[in-house]
């Protein structure tokens, strides 16, 4: 979606838009926005003519953001900041923490963020950044990127996944519009997406990977090289609640609008799916509490606003309706600003990391129980006071820090215990059955253990991609964990399934102890 950075007289708005949607200019990138944005109308137009009216607005460049990239630019190239123009740009909601553009070994958060695709221009050179919705993390793409994000694409693989896409979708390829393409190498003849028990060839492919957006709804597909061969991928697409029933929908927003404290035309529903819950409860049980043994069919909703992302639990109708805290990302956006700049100067001296690639993960109001924020050392005298303050998570170069501060943020104390333990949405099951693993592995007791890692993974096998020689593991993906244990000497890296019944040690990733050693071969 390409953006012009011309005002037009706010008298000729409507004339303008009306000829754009006669003429068929519109780009499919805007009507991504005009579904989500068709809450709010206007009592004079039409509502078409409204929501495109909405869409241009909100769809506006943030200056903060603008003004970020510039800066970056600047510094990197050492170009006057006044040289830089901003010559493209367009809304996008990147799939991890890293924003799409991950550094070599870096963990990223896997969540949705919302936030840009930014192109700047010296008049002779392009670069390209990708950005969170209010650019205080920003990272630079490519250099010299070509305008149209399907340039490179061959026709065939152009026109092949086209089709697939309005097949799929129901929709005119006119209303399709490939919004990334990637050359890419995939590791067997199955495009990396084998289905349930299917053999694939084990041989190399290269090929491509391409993004599709339509409405509300992103697609992405593995392409061979010429296109003859070409699969959905599933997981990563966004096939994004067109069919949500209206009276779920409208409980979501409502939900989402009083816990943020947002109106509901700022917030969008950025995916929905179909589930059947285990229980009453729509598995977000409280603790002791009691919940019917009955499948209930609903829906899990994620709904996104500004730099916060909250995921829903809902039964067919919308009648009962869960907030997944453990999945949501609550962002401290009531966060106040002198908070937020203590905490994140004190995490950029602590990592040693520029504040622009740390993220402000979640902040919750607290009340200390001290004036040590309950984290005096043992000889510190702590005034016995209420003390009103924050607990805020940062993340960065793939590490968690906790902080707690007061009220005002003139006093910040890092919780180096809880940051010793970073699995904090880690299921208590899992978290059971991998420290009672290694435990028997190193035979040390479950006290002396530290779960110091924890994340979210998806395995391309049955095996948690860990079989042992000659084993035949199933193709499906397998959603999971990757958990670090460490021991005195020693550090183990688990795979595990997302229910913990299924635990591989990753014998590589680990590190077994002197110590260790000795005893394993004195057993």
């Amino acid at each position: 979606m390409k953006i012009k950075l011309k005002k037009y007289p706010s008298t000729n708005q409507t004339r303008i838009i009306t000829a754009l949607l006669l003429t068929g200019v519109l780009s499919v990138g805007s009507g991504l926005t005009l579904m989500k944005n068709a809450t709010a109308n206007s009592a004079k137009l039409t509502p078409e003519i409204s929501n495109l009216i909405a869409n241009r607005q909100s769809n506006r460049l943030p200056r903060p953001v603008a003004n970020a990239v510039r800066r970056d630019l600047a510094r990197r190239q050492r170009i006057p900041i006044r040289e830089l123009k901003i010559s493209d740009y367009s809304q996008q909601t990147w799939r991890n923490g890293c924003l799409e553009l991950p550094q070599p070994n870096e963990l990223c958060t896997q969540a949705l963020v919302p936030g840009w695709r930014v192109v700047v221009t010296n008049g002779k050179q392009n670069w390209t950044y990708h950005t969170n919705n209010n650019g205080r993390s920003l990272r630079l793409a490519t250099a010299n990127a070509p305008t149209n994000p399907s340039a490179n694409l061959p026709p065939s693989v152009r026109n092949a996944v086209l089709q697939a896409a309005s097949k799929r979708l129901q929709q005119p390829i006119s209303r399709l519009n490939i919004m990334q393409s990637q050359q890419q190498t995939w590791s067997n003849g199955c495009l990396d997406l084998a289905g349930a028990d299917e053999f694939c060839t084990q041989a190399l492919v290269p090929g491509w990977r391409v993004i599709v957006g339509a409405v509300d709804q992103t697609l992405v597909y593995h392409t061979n090289q010429t296109g003859s061969a070409i699969r959905l991928n599933e997981q990563a697409s966004e096939i994004t609640g067109q069919q949500l029933p209206q009276n779920v929908r409208n409980a979501v927003l409502q939900a989402a609008s009083k816990r943020l404290q947002q109106p509901i035309a700022r917030l969008n529903i950025m995916q929905s799916q179909q589930q059947t819950w285990s229980n009453g409860c729509l598995d977000l049980a409280g603790a002791d509490e009691f919940c019917t043994q009955a499948l209930v069919p609903g829906w899990r909703v994620i709904v996104g606003a500004v730099d916060q992302t909250l995921v829903y639990h809902t039964n067919q109708t919308g009648s009962a309706i869960r907030l997944n805290e453990q999945a949501s990302e609550i962002t401290g956006q009531q966060l106040p600003q002198n908070v937020r700049n203590a905490v994140l100067q004190a995490a950029s001296k602590r990592l040693q990391q520029p504040i622009a690639r740390i993220s402000i993960m979640q902040a919750q109001q607290k009340t200390w129980r001290d004036g040590c924020l309950e984290l005096g050392d043992i000889n510190e005298l702590c005034l016995a006071a209420l003390v009103p303050g924050w607990q805020v998570i940062v993340r960065a170069a793939g590490q968690n820090l906790i902080y707690h501060t007061n009220e005002t943020g003139s006093v910040v104390k890092l919780n180096e215990k809880a940051n010793q333990v970073t699995d904090i949405q880690l299921p208590q099951n899992v978290k059971n059955a991998v420290l009672q693993v290694a435990s028997n592995r190193l035979q040390q007791p479950v006290s002396r253990l530290t779960i110091t890692q924890a994340q979210q993974r998806n395995w391309s096998g049955g095996c948690l991609e860990l079989a042992n020689p000659g084993e035949g593991c199933t193709r499906n993906i397998v959603a999971g964990w990757r958990v670090v244990v460490d021991a005195m000497d020693s550090t183990l890296v688990y795979h595990t399934n997302q229910t913990g019944s299924a635990i591989r040690l990753n014998e590589q990733a680990s590190k077994i102890g002197n110590n260790q050693l000795l005893n394993n071969r004195n057993r």
